[in-house]
């Protein structure tokens, strides 16, 4: 597949084919620089690849390895998964697998600053579906990635007023929303110890 998509470089499901193949046999660079150009010639993208790639850094990263030469391999790809995934997210803002995707390598990989981006991209993707509106499973997987949203929030160094005022205005404009058809379920209860965990925050701190 790698080869025909050298040839003929305009078919797209080729080269799509070409970086599936390449992570297969473990030639990772070249499935990035493959899905690289998809996404950024034709805004093609493939979460379930991009998931295989942040694997793959997460394991190497347990593995310390001894040898300076492999440290610096996989440093390198560290970095290029990294982009690739940072692409994704601001090519499909409204795809949560790639926020998910994001977030599960960041975590590992990453500083508490860039996980506090995939956090915030993450719940901004889920909020644009209506059905956590109206759906408790829905409001829950909302409200459980508000939660650790706010905790990270709490958690991090240098947070200004603003910031924490945002956060809250958040959790309020998502409790006030929930609170129409999905009040009285415990999804929308932790909404509320929320708003006031943030509240008594900002009272102490600002």
């Amino acid at each position: 597949p790698a080869e025909a998509a050298r040839l003929r470089p305009d078919e797209l499901q080729l080269s799509l084919n070409a970086a599936r193949a390449a992570v297969d046999v473990g030639a990772h660079e070249e499935a990035i620089y493959r899905l690289n150009r998809l996404a950024e010639c034709a805004a093609i993208t493939d979460e379930q690849v991009a998931a295989v790639l942040a694997q793959t850094v997460v394991k190497a990263g347990k593995s310390k390895p001894s040898d300076t030469h492999q440290q610096s391999s996989n440093q390198r790809l560290l970095l290029k998964v990294r982009s690739l995934l940072q692409l994704y997210c601001s090519l499909e803002k409204n795809t949560l697998d790639h926020w998910n995707n994001a977030l599960y390598f960041e975590r590992a990989c990453g500083t508490k600053a860039e996980v506090l981006v995939c956090l915030e991209g993450r719940l901004a993707a889920i909020r644009l579906s209506s059905g956590w509106r109206v759906e408790a499973q829905k409001l829950a997987e909302l409200s459980e990635a508000a939660a650790q949203l706010v905790e990270a929030r709490l958690e991090a160094e240098a947070v200004t007023h603003k910031e924490m005022l945002e956060t809250a205005a958040t959790v309020d404009a998502l409790l006030h929303a929930a609170s129409e058809h999905l009040g009285a379920t415990e999804a929308c209860e932790e909404l509320r110890m929320l708003k006031t965990r943030l509240a008594r925050h900002i009272d102490d701190e600002y």
